[in-house]
């Protein structure tokens, strides 16, 4: 059994899945695209509404960048999670997030200071994993395209919302994509040899991916 929390409107093909969301409307979104039977339930991470060792795969993706509660969050998942089960995750990074905001008004006003700002550096969620999993692999996704398209936003007067929808149409938006697309892809090696530099890295890429496995028992914890 596999637990995505939270599901959000992404649409999910995969069979033997519960997904979470706090809001209802994403999870009505996400099955009106999803191909599988999916069992949806509306709850809090904070709280799961589940017992034990429930789940043999557990997805975070994105979502403790917008919560105070990492910590709990994290516990919660831990919780739910049987003893040598996936944890695939990620969340942004509070220097990412910061340097975007530097390239772009609207980016630091609309996201670092509104929907992220409860990023973190990496290592905090690295610590808060390694209590209960074993951490497997570790990524940092350079964010070449965006830091570029980011830098545009203010000369095409886009939203962070248009520059978000990477898909968008519209004149400006699609001449800050081509400008983007274009420059990143002659600076993406250069991008990726700093990222070697943990500041760097840090600094270059908005999200870290952490992929674990659930320590077998944990100090003080009953097995249940």
């Amino acid at each position: 059994m596999k637990l995505i929390a939270p599901c959000g409107v992404a649409p999910i093909v995969e069979e033997d899945v519960v997904a979470i969301d706090i809001d209802c409307g994403y999870l009505v979104k996400s099955k009106a695209v999803s191909s599988a039977e999916v069992h949806y339930v509306i709850g809090d991470l904070n709280y799961l509404p589940f017992r034990s060792q429930s789940f043999m795969t557990v997805n975070c993706w994105n979502v403790l960048e917008h919560l105070g509660t990492k910590e709990q969050v994290i516990d919660e998942l831990s919780r739910v999670s049987k003893c040598g089960a996936d944890l695939d995750f990620s969340a942004g990074i509070r220097a990412g997030d910061q340097f975007l905001g530097r390239l772009s008004r609207n980016y630091n006003r609309i996201v670092t200071q509104g929907f992220h700002r409860w990023t973190a550096p990496s290592a905090e969620y690295i610590r808060l994993i390694s209590k209960d999993y074993q951490i497997t692999q570790l990524d940092y996704p350079c964010a070449a395209n965006l830091i570029i398209l980011v830098a545009l936003m203010d000369i095409f007067g886009l939203t962070v919302s248009e520059a978000a929808e990477w898909q968008g149409k519209g004149k400006r938006l699609g001449r800050a994509q081509f400008i983007s697309n274009r420059i990143g892809r002659f600076i993406q090696p250069a991008f990726n040899l700093f990222k070697k530099s943990e500041y760097w890295r840090e600094l270059l890429s908005q999200t870290v991916i952490i992929q674990a496995l659930r320590k077998q028992r944990c100090p003080g914890e009953k097995m249940v």
